[in-house]
């Protein structure tokens, strides 16, 4: 199976690459070249590395004829952020492609009406990020439904692991605020603290696309949030992080993503938080996938038990540092 991803030297295409290579795909990365992936696999020898500009060849009009003359059976795209962008490289594999995954957002969203947030909520995006993104899904999944194009939306939540700076309990990426929680002084917290992050890893995200390709018919034409089960209140990353910083763990920014990353369950029920490119708050989101549920991540009938993303966690979790608990954020 030959495999193009967009932007795979990134958090999600750290993990997601080597995986698909242990799957056996035949991997080619597109990227600007400008970084290395935030954790070192021996599978990246493996890995067709070619650098692009994707800005400057959508602005020529060339990225998506690109792709396409590398045939690929499945290509995923981590780094569209315009709707002009995303209809360039939809155009270019229409009809020679077999699956095109496109990494979205739960910014589409836009602040929660109701919670938990299901994935055929009304799309209410503000600022250009989210609302760019929005219309992309909204461009793909009408031309799936119009054209057959054969399109899968993975939509990830905050996203944390080596090498991303998570929010701090005050909502935004100050690291100054994990310095005073170290010294035992107060923190602000908007809104009484009540405000919700939803932190995912980068490594369930990555889990998430592969149990897409796994069940490619029934990821047709559908978009899925990557998010944990529970979202956790700003109130509550401030007491752990204290608790932490003040028991003198050493300072390691990325268990912040722990409390709800541990009982993550690609498929299942979730919340989803704001996404790291936009700091801003929303309330906890999230809901069960409209069709994902037991089809789409199933291990011999039981919902909930895809074997690939239950080995990414217990790889990567303790790989990351997340604690002592490591045991327990790779349950399924």
């Amino acid at each position: 199976m030959r495999t193009v991803v967009i932007g795979g030297t990134g958090h999600i295409g750290t993990y997601l690459v080597p995986a698909l290579v242990r799957l056996g795909h035949q991997v080619t990365v597109l990227s600007r070249g400008e970084r290395t992936p935030y954790q070192s696999d021996g599978a990246w020898q493996r890995v067709e590395l070619i650098e692009v500009d994707r800005e400057a060849e959508d602005a020529a009009g060339t990225f998506g004829q690109r792709v396409a003359e590398l045939n690929p059976d499945i290509g995923i795209d981590l780094i569209c952020f315009t709707e002009d962008s995303a209809r360039q490289l939809a155009e270019a594999v229409q009809g020679r492609i077999q699956h095109l995954l496109h990494c979205g957002t739960i910014w589409v969203h836009g602040p929660s009406v109701i919670v938990p947030t299901r994935e055929d909520t009304p799309r209410r995006p503000f600022g250009e990020y989210g609302v760019q993104k929005a219309a992309i899904e909204a461009y793909l999944l009408g031309k799936a439904r119009r054209d057959g194009l054969p399109v899968t939306i993975v939509h990830p939540g905050h996203i944390c692991g080596p090498g991303w700076t998570p929010v701090n309990p005050a909502g935004n990426f100050d690291l100054g605020v994990f310095d005073k929680l170290a010294q035992g002084d107060g923190v602000l917290l908007p809104n009484f603290g009540l405000e919700t992050l939803n932190p995912v890893h980068a490594a369930d995200v990555a889990g998430v696309f592969l149990a897409a390709i796994a069940n490619r018919s029934t990821a047709l034409g559908e978009s899925f949030h990557a998010v944990a089960s529970d979202a956790v209140t700003l109130r509550e990353v401030r007491r752990e992080r204290g608790r932490l910083v003040r028991s003198g763990s050493r300072p390691d920014l990325r268990v912040l993503g722990r409390m709800a990353a541990d009982r993550f369950r690609p498929g299942r029920r979730g919340y989803a938080g704001p996404h790291p490119a936009q700091p801003q708050l929303l309330d906890g989101q999230g809901g069960p996938p409209a069709r994902l549920p037991a089809a789409l991540l199933r291990c011999r009938g039981r919902p909930g038990r895809d074997r690939v993303a239950r080995r990414q966690r217990q790889d990567h979790y303790l790989d990351a540092g997340w604690g002592s608990n490591g045991r327990a954020a790779s349950r399924c």
